[in-house]
């Protein structure tokens, strides 16, 4: 068991969830779950999501209320934000594992909360692709035919003590012009370009508002 928090910053929000989750891998001793709020009527119906051999479940709702089985559903009597805690006891999984998410009521959108899902596998390393430098971030620039990189380590220019970029924030971000997911990342940047056929041809780059928006599907 691993204890996994998720701290969530959006809009100036912050919210933080954590849990004791299983890292054996193809486990089936998970009491994870989904649900679907009802933000009109503060009703939300519960369920179990994962394979798991759980004789039995025990949900606490957050607001001193309980409930059993594989699934559920929850009146609550006010606004707020609450614990959803799924408990499952026994069977070939022996003693209680427990795994929480969050509900939010008559507060507005509820996209920041912290709340996640896990799935754990088995992988086999087969081949590694060496690392260029050791920065993830390599910068490539072309000025009248002249390409510049910022590569750590090349023909005796040595950059390795030096951080092309770090990263100071990240923040979700409007869908781009494919309905692709979108995330933004924002930076400082300080760093040498260098001609790839002259070293001792070289461009400064210095900025403390780099913005990037990276796209994923």
């Amino acid at each position: 068991m691993r204890n996994v928090s998720l701290i969530h910053q959006y809009q100036g929000q912050t919210d933080t969830l954590s849990n004791w989750i299983d890292v054996t891998p193809e486990s089936i001793c998970r009491p994870q779950f989904d649900m679907t709020p009802d933000t009109n009527t503060y009703m939300v119906n519960v369920y179990v999501s994962s394979i798991a051999a759980f004789p039995s479940y025990i949900w606490s709702f957050g607001d001193g209320t309980t409930g059993t089985g594989p699934s559920n559903t929850h009146l609550y009597q006010s606004s707020g934000i609450y614990p959803i805690t799924l408990t499952g006891n026994g069977g070939s999984c022996g003693t209680a594992k427990a795994f929480t998410k969050k509900v939010a009521f008559g507060i507005g959108p509820s996209t920041f909360l912290a709340n996640y899902s896990y799935s754990t596998s088995v992988n086999t390393l087969t081949a590694v692709m060496p690392r260029i430098n050791a920065s993830a971030c390599i910068i490539t620039y072309r000025k009248n035919g002249v390409e510049y990189k910022s590569y750590k380590n090349i023909k005796g220019v040595n950059q390795s003590s030096n951080v092309v970029f770090n990263l100071t924030g990240f923040t979700p971000y409007a869908p781009n012009e494919k309905g692709y997911k979108t995330v933004k990342i924002s930076g400082s940047l300080d760093t040498y370009l260098y001609n790839q056929q002259n070293v001792n041809d070289s461009i400064r780059i210095v900025s403390n508002q780099v913005v990037l928006a990276v796209a994923y599907p």
